[in-house]
């Protein structure tokens, strides 16, 4: 009995395994997967070498080749991953910029226009958190005190800044919900393993019926087992499936979006040719 139980478990573990593999793999983008295609050599050369740099967050020179690929040839996956460029950075005007060209060019579909209209949105709240975080000029003594001043004397010099502000907080971009891959590859994980757990229900069913309807007192008890054995793998199987769904549905509803956190100095001492330096953020 206790060989029986270890290999339903290991065939139940094998079979969710293969399960999160083709799941993942298949998690591809579909909405982008929509937009038009590159259709000359030369952007699509474009494409491939930004992808390379932005996989590799080398966002300047990924910036560079879809500018590039994008006077080649007009296409919206351009805009969409010029925009992507800017974001990473913190280029919010540009971004904004770009993204809303991207929508009035390429007409997407609802959600990919939920998913950029949400980027759009958090470049606006990153663009006004700097301009509030800019320092504003104090006004002179002579502003403050209602004094006149003529307009042929010379200014007093101002005071160079003592440094620069450095701001407390900082406002950390979020993804939209729907963008989740582990939400999502858990909710799916667990749809099918639920299914596969009702399906291997049903079989218990006609092994049952079956066993009911043979003569054979040896066939019946084997087709009774065979029937226990499958209500365990089914009762495994669908019952990991829910877990997998609940996780991946609490996955998704708690789905972090742009907040704010404090900023925080570091420093790190470093031996140069010259001696000791120290460097970090302050």
């Amino acid at each position: 009995m206790k060989h029986r139980i270890m290999c339903v478990l290991v065939r139940t573990g094998l079979v969710l395994a293969v399960l999160l593999i083709a799941t993942t793999a298949h998690a591809e983008d579909e909405l982008l997967a929509k937009l038009p295609k590159v259709k000359t050599p030369e952007a699509h050369a474009h494409i491939v070498a930004g992808n390379a740099h932005y996989r590799t967050k080398e966002f300047e020179k990924a910036l560079d080749e879809y500018k590039r690929g994008l006077q080649q040839e007009d296409a919206a996956i351009f805009l969409y991953n010029i925009g992507q460029c800017d974001r990473f950075l913190h280029r919010w005007e540009d971004a904004i910029w770009v993204f809303r060209r991207f929508l009035d060019r390429a007409k997407p579909e609802p959600a990919l226009v939920e998913r950029v209209e949400g980027f759009i949105k958090d470049a606006e709240q990153q663009q006004a958190a700097d301009r509030a975080r800019a320092p504003i000029g104090e006004p002179s003594d002579a502003a403050s005190s209602g004094e006149l001043r003529s307009p042929h004397a010379p200014s007093a010099p101002q005071a160079p800044p003592a440094g620069p502000v450095k701001p407390t907080m900082r406002i950390v971009p979020g993804e939209p919900w729907y963008r989740d891959p582990a939400g999502w590859t858990e909710t799916g994980v667990g749809i099918i393993g639920i299914s596969a757990g009702a399906v291997l229900l049903a079989s218990v069913a006609n092994l049952n019926d079956e066993a009911h309807q043979t003569m054979n007192t040896n066939a019946r008890q084997s087709l009774y087992d065979r029937a226990s054995t499958r209500r365990t793998e089914a009762a495994i199987i669908g019952g990991a499936g829910v877990v997998a769904a609940v996780i991946g549905i609490v996955t998704l509803i708690r789905h972090p979006e742009a907040h704010e956190e404090p900023v925080r100095s570091s420093w790190h001492l470093g031996i140069t040719g010259s001696g000791v330096a120290v460097f970090g953020q302050f």
